[in-house]
Parts: structure tokens; sequence; C-alpha cells
């Protein structure tokens, strides 16, 4: 599947967005979720993430009801008295919504070349209208050069987060 297509069923599915942040139907964490998340952070004002059971990001908040706890709040913390933002590996867009959510005033850029996981973090992105985020689809490292890169694609059709 290329960006495009995903961006294109991404856009399908805004129609729905109205609806979804009223109509929550109960978890069950023994089987599969597909739909919308409500995400409450330490001080970051709450947000709304999508899953198609398919984000470990997600999956682990709806079990455990956080995301790496210690990284999260020190990363809300810094945000704060940030003057500039960079999400480098943002994946589907956790620590780009804390930082969009908590600092309105600034541009938050967030970088992630994975096609799936960047497709959800522009939907994440719209989902809750953090338009200072600036996305930009490719990889960030030492050297200014274009280099071979993949990742994995895992069992399930999970939004892989590793790379090479």
């Amino acid at each position: 599947m290329t960006v495009s297509r995903l961006e294109a069923i991404n856009r399908a599915s805004r129609a729905a967005v109205a609806h979804a942040r009223n109509i929550r139907e109960p978890i069950d964490n023994a089987v599969p979720y597909y739909g919308y998340v409500d995400v409450d952070v330490y001080e970051c004002p709450p947000f709304i993430m999508f899953t198609n059971s398919d984000t470990p990001v997600i999956d682990y908040i709806l079990r455990e009801g956080t995301f790496e706890p210690h990284s999260v709040k020190l990363w809300c913390r810094l945000c704060k008295a940030a003057t500039g933002i960079l999400d480098i590996g943002a994946n589907v867009g956790i620590y780009s919504l804390c930082a969009a959510l908590l600092r309105p005033d600034l541009k938050i850029h967030a970088f992630e070349p994975n096609p799936y996981a960047y497709a959800r973090l522009r939907l994440h992105k719209e989902l809750n209208n953090a338009l200072n985020i600036i996305e930009h689809r490719f990889a960030v490292g030492e050297k200014n050069k274009i280099v071979p890169f993949s990742w994995v694609v895992k069992p399930g059709g999970n939004i892989a987060s590793g790379a090479a």
C-alpha cells in the first residue's frame, strides 16, 4: 500500500471523526480494538488517537492506561520550557501530539520515514487539530545523504517502530 493510498483512506474517514469523538464503545482488552482512543497523559491536554489494532503504542495505552510513563512525563516537562521541538522518529505521533497541545505557540517538527506510521501521524494531527505539527517523511541521521532504508513488516500488520 502506498502513502497516497493510506492518506486517501485517512481523508475518507474524516467524516466519521465528529461522530467518533462523541460515541465510545466499551473496550474489551481480550479482543483486538478498532477505533478511536482517548489519551490522557500527565500534564498534557487529552487527545484522540486511532488504532486499527495495528499500533503497539495505542494497544499499550489501552492495556496499561499509559505509555512510556517516565519518558512522556519528562518530555512534557521539557516541552513547557522549549524554544523549539523536534520529534525524531515520531512513529504515530504521541510525543508530537503532547508537544503540540502543550505548546501551540511553537512549530513541532515530526520526522517519520515509515509511510504507514507517517500516514497515521498525519491522521492524528488532523484529529486533534494540532496544526502546529510539521510532518517530514524522512529519517534523521548524522550525515546529509541518501541511504537505503527499510522497516520490519510485523505479523498482523502492526506499524513497526524499528528500522534499518
